[in-house]
């Protein structure tokens, strides 16, 4: 600085290190504040433009025979399928392997075992008035387990 035309060298600078400091710590927040804005806006979009199925199975009933009555609601755009169902029963299980398409907007029951065949592995047993675990496999959204008690006929 200049004082009545004489240049004062007394005053010192910012230290090199505490300038690289500074700007370390610069770069790291900007790289955060980047990240999290390409983190949001991805997300966003991911979001707004995923078609995807939202599927609830609301109520089930079973009968000794056995049939499987699932009332399912697709709130999705896009259609899902159960591709297997099973019905852990005493001493083995019954499997449903087979495409049941379920539309977009779909809410109904859909019954499984009165038109189609049940393969049985081991010897399953189902006894009217006991509870049952019943497996329900879908294409998009995988497994549906719930408890059923099994109907008197």
């Amino acid at each position: 600085m200049e004082q009545g035309g004489v240049v004062n060298k007394n005053i010192k600078g910012i230290s090199p290190l505490l300038t690289v400091m500074i700007l370390v710590v610069a770069v790291i927040l900007a790289a955060i504040i980047a990240i999290n804005w390409v983190w949001g806006v991805w997300n966003i979009t991911k979001e707004e433009f995923m078609l995807r199925s939202y599927l609830y199975i609301t109520h089930q009933s079973l009968s000794a025979k056995p049939i499987l009555k699932i009332y399912v609601i697709n709130e999705g755009m896009k259609s899902d399928k159960i591709i297997r169902a099973e019905i852990i029963a005493t001493n083995g299980k019954y499997v449903f392997k087979g495409d049941i398409l379920i539309e977009p907007g779909m809410k109904g029951y859909i019954v499984i075992g009165d038109d189609e065949e049940w393969d049985q592995e081991g010897n399953p047993e189902l006894i009217p008035g006991e509870n049952y675990l019943v497996k329900i496999y879908t294409e998009r959204h995988g497994m549906h387990f719930f408890m059923v008690n099994v109907q008197f006929a």
